[in-house]
């Protein structure tokens, strides 16, 4: 999945880019046909899938949308996923150049398991940081999900 265009001119926009973004390749697993037997789910994670494929993700659970949303394939398919996450920089890049980057860094917390170029969105990094704990691949930034 590239992050390249998960970008806004305001932190509420880069949240609604980020959740247009996930619901979309959400859509994309459904066509593919990856959630057909999500009847399997417990209820409450056929709520969450329903909220992400209509786009009504609510703020407070965006950031552990991706994570989430890989629990769900996990459990449907009964095997690991793996997802590749590529310019996770530019949200951050983004929000430096728009003047609101104070809005979205967190410049107290230092320990981040990997360098982000300039300092860490924090919004991003709570959105991918769950991911990073199971695993993170280098080097394979030409790949889509």
């Amino acid at each position: 999945m590239s992050v390249k265009h998960v970008v806004g001119s305001t932190m509420a926009d880069l949240k609604q880019e980020f959740r247009r973004h996930v619901t979309e390749v959400a859509r994309r697993l459904e066509v593919s046909g990856s959630f057909q037997n999500r009847d399997e789910l417990p209820e409450y994670r056929r709520e969450f899938l329903e909220a992400v494929l209509e786009g009504t993700t609510p703020d407070a659970e965006l950031s552990d949308v991706l994570y989430d949303l890989s629990d769900v394939l996990h459990t449907l398919h009964r095997r690991q996923v793996v997802v590749l996450i590529d310019e996770y920089d530019t949200p951050t890049t983004y929000a430096v150049q728009r003047g609101y980057a104070c809005e979205v860094c967190d410049l107290s917390e230092p320990s981040i398991p990997f360098s982000f170029p300039s300092q860490a969105n924090n919004f991003c990094h709570e959105a991918f940081s769950r991911l990073l704990k199971v695993g993170i691949f280098v080097g394979a930034d030409s790949m889509l999900l």
